[in-house]
């Protein structure tokens, strides 16, 4: 509803808080605005998104996974881009890379599939039970998630004439970001952490599938690891101020132009 998936990596004192707070929105007496909850939210979950040791690990994880690691460089290219707090091309390169995610994932499942494949296949195919290795009640609430946040924004049908995708909350959505459909924002950094913790939920659904990375901690023995943790440390710590700017200008550009379709 509010456009966040919850990340199995999160400590259990995070997702009690969470929880706790969860409870206490659903019960205030006057309910807050979608906009208010969803903020509230991401604030709970901006630390396991934007943390440079998880973005290592789930980077080194894609680079595992036989399905996913062709496309592992745009992954590691977004984060990039996310620490130097570049959220247009980082949502630019996550897009695409959760196209091909979801693309070869399904056909390695069904290699004998022909034609062109399009999103009403690729939803039913992250829906549909599947063999796992371990933890089958996990896999069933990792892939029901991951095909709501599918349904509800990303492959949410855009057309007036059909139906509306909820931007209430944000315009992330492939077919918006992808045509250009208007001048909304769909590259806060917001909109980084949920496609951040999409591919997260991902990979641990794909670890259940195929035992590969069935870690409880970040593993501190693979060099793959620790360089890139090193890494994105140091660029998370720069600073961005000039880069700021520009983007500050060129956003405030976009919306004295309010530009929409005709």
């Amino acid at each position: 509803e509010h456009g966040w998936l919850l990340s199995p990596r999160m400590l259990g004192g995070e997702v009690a808080r969470l929880e706790s707070r969860c409870e206490q929105l659903a019960g205030a007496e006057e309910q807050p605005t979608k906009q208010t909850v969803a903020k509230e939210l991401g604030d709970y979950l901006v630390f396991t998104a934007f943390h440079p040791g998880y973005r290592a690990y789930y980077v080194w994880l894609a680079m595992q996974q036989q399905c996913v690691s062709p496309l592992s460089h745009q992954l590691e290219r977004a984060v990039y881009h996310y620490l130097h707090r570049d959220y247009l091309s980082t949502v630019h390169l996550l897009l695409p890379f959760i196209d091909g995610m979801l693309r070869t994932h399904f056909r390695a499942h069904n290699p004998t599939a022909t034609g062109p494949l399009h999103y009403g296949p690729l939803r039913q195919f992250v829906r549909t039970q599947r063999a796992v290795q371990a933890y089958p009640n996990r896999h069933d609430m990792y892939r029901n998630a991951l095909a709501d946040f599918l349904d509800n924004w990303l492959f949410a049908n855009v057309d007036p004439n059909v139906a509306h995708a909820n931007f209430e909350v944000s315009y992330l959505n492939r077919h918006y970001a992808a045509h250009g459909l208007g001048s909304g924002c769909y590259y806060r950094p917001a909109d980084c952490h949920r496609l951040f913790l999409f591919i997260d939920l991902y990979m641990e659904m794909l670890t259940l599938e195929t035992g590969i990375g069935m870690h409880l901690f970040i593993p501190d023995h693979e060099p793959q690891v620790n360089r890139r943790i090193e890494y994105y440390q140091a660029h998370a710590c720069a600073d961005h101020a000039s880069e700021d700017r520009l983007f500050v200008e060129s956003r405030e550009a976009c919306e004295l132009a309010a530009w929409r379709p005709t």
